[in-house]
Order: structure tokens, then C-alpha cells, then sequence
């Protein structure tokens, strides 16, 4: 088992050894990060992008490390290991940019009133752990799930209790346009949940940092960016559960306007009469002219 290896492993205590993987290892999870595609009443699937190794091949091998207790308690208590479970997987189609794996409840021998943290561990062709990824607690019953940081033991029964219903961010049909450097998201508000607090991920740190807490009735928020191509921003519901990562590109981003482009000087040209209309005036004025001697003469 993966847990008695990392056990064996480590030098000191698994907590050293952890860290070492977050601190020192330079592949696997570092920006990329794992997403809940689904979650029902009897399993949860997982999305995630494809790890690559030394070669820049992508690593098709992957392991689902799930438990009772989350990451932090099992590195501050070594013997809770062994309430640990896991689940091997090799991905035969590569073609892909990103791949999809699950827990069931009855296969994975999973109780649906409990809370359970999982996270996914690449493992290259030489047999080598690579860094894990994010955490994700999640309880079947409820249908719920949260991530990152953010898995800590609430009292989920209770809340439960207190809302009928859990806002799913992942419904609200988010969306974004560019003006320049400035974005505005824009979602449409959904049941359940008064306010909805925005994070934006710092490349430069790999953490998300908050935007605003916004009413969700007011439906947009606008913020400016100085980089392109990828951007995620994370929507967490005031009351419920479901949060959402949106990720969308820009590119070309400028900090100002460039300035409009300036329209090519033209020299006017005087107005000059026709060869031909300056003969036919001098035609005219003689016979003008003699006319005017011969009905003189005449008189």
C-alpha cells in the first residue's frame, strides 16, 4: 500500500516528509489544481490535468489517497494512516488536456454520512511519487463538497438544517467581457445565498486571493488585470456549499489604451480652371466685343 510505503519512507515523521514533496519536488501538482465534476449520492468524479514528467510526457498512472481525516491530522498523528484508503488508476486515453476520475460509494467502501478528504498523487514510469494536489473533503449524502484550505470539520448536519437548499455556483451561468484591462464577470443570482465572495488566483504565490464580498443580485463585478492568457476566479456562495472556479483567456492587455491611430495629412490643391474653359471665355468676350463696334458703327 502507498501509505505504508510513505511510512516507511519518511525519515523523521510524515509531516517532514510531506513537506519535502510541497517544498522541494518541482513537478506534479504546482499551478495545476484538481475540480469536482459531479458529486450524487453515490459517487463524486474528479477533473484533473494532466502531470508531466522529466520528458514532458504526460503520466498516465494516478492515485485517489481518501480519508476520514484530512491531511493535516494525519501528518500531525503518523498512526491515522491506517484509517487511509486508495484507489490506482492509469489513464489509456492521453489525447486529452485534462482527465476525469471517481470514488464510487459502494465500490470504494465510502459511508455516505461522512466527511471524506481526498487528494490525487501522480506517479510517473519510474515508479516515483510527484507532488499531490489540492485537497477535497466531500459528503455524499449531502451532496456537498469544499476544497482546498477550506476543508475543516464543520458541523455539517447543522447547516444543513439551517438551509433548505445549497447554492451551487456552478449554475449561475457565469460568464465575462473585456473592456481594455478591465474584466467584469457576470452571473446570473441563484437561490439560497444572499452574498457571493470572489477570488482570484495568484499565479506568483499559487493561492487565491479575494476580490470582494458582492450581493449576488447585483449579477457582475469589475475588476482590472495587467496579464494575459489565463485567468480563474473562484465563486464562494455566502450559504451554501457548491463554490465555482472560472477560468477564462485574455490576451493583449494593455495598462492604457493605446492612443487612436492618426489620420495621414493631405495638401490641398487650388482650384484651377480647365484649359478649355478659359478659351471659351476669351471666344466669348470678342464676340462680345465686336458685336458691340458693329451696332456702334451703325448707329
Amino acid at each position: 500500500m502507498f501509505f505504508l510505503w510513505l511510512t516507511r519512507w519518511a525519515s523523521d515523521s510524515l509531516l517532514d516528509f510531506i513537506n519535502q514533496l510541497w517544498e522541494n519536488i518541482e513537478f506534479g501538482y504546482i499551478t495545476d489544481i484538481v475540480e469536482v465534476e459531479d458529486i450524487t449520492d453515490s459517487q463524486i468524479s474528479f477533473k484533473s490535468p494532466f502531470i508531466l514528467d522529466w520528458s514532458w510526457s504526460k503520466i498516465n498512472k494516478y492515485r485517489i489517497m481518501y480519508s476520514p481525516k484530512s491531511l493535516d491530522e494525519m501528518t500531525d498523528d503518523a498512526s491515522l494512516l491506517n484509517q487511509s484508503m486508495e484507489k490506482q488508476f492509469t489513464i489509456t486515453n492521453t489525447s486529452t488536456s485534462t482527465f476525469s476520475i471517481n470514488l464510487n460509494k459502494i465500490s470504494d467502501n465510502l459511508s455516505g454520512d461522512k466527511i471524506y478528504y481526498a487528494l490525487i498523487i501522480p506517479e510517473d514510469s519510474n515508479w516515483i511519487f510527484w507532488n499531490l494536489s489540492n485537497e477535497i473533503c466531500f459528503k455524499l449524502d449531502e451532496k456537498i463538497y469544499w476544497e482546498w484550505n477550506d476543508c475543516i470539520n464543520w458541523n455539517w448536519i447543522s447547516m444543513k438544517e439551517t438551509h433548505n437548499a445549497w447554492a451551487d455556483m456552478s449554475l449561475a451561468n457565469i460568464s465575462f467581457t473585456r473592456n481594455w484591462n478591465t474584466i467584469t464577470l457576470r452571473w446570473i443570482a441563484i437561490e439560497w445565498s444572499d452574498e457571493v465572495e470572489l477570488f482570484l488566483f495568484n499565479w506568483s504565490t499559487n493561492q487565491y486571493t479575494k476580490l470582494a464580498t458582492v450581493d449576488i443580485i447585483d449579477e457582475e463585478y469589475s475588476f482590472t488585470t495587467t496579464r494575459n492568457w489565463e485567468h480563474r476566479v473562484k465563486f464562494i456562495p455566502d450559504n451554501g456549499w457548491t463554490e465555482h472556479i472560472y477560468t477564462f483567456q485574455v490576451s493583449w492587455i494593455w495598462t492604457t489604451p493605446p492612443p487612436p491611430p492618426s489620420t495621414p495629412w493631405v495638401p490641398s490643391v487650388p482650384k484651377v480652371w480647365p484649359t478649355e474653359n478659359i478659351i471659351a471665355l476669351l471666344i466669348l468676350t470678342f464676340a462680345i466685343y465686336f458685336i458691340y463696334r458693329k451696332a456702334k458703327r451703325q448707329s
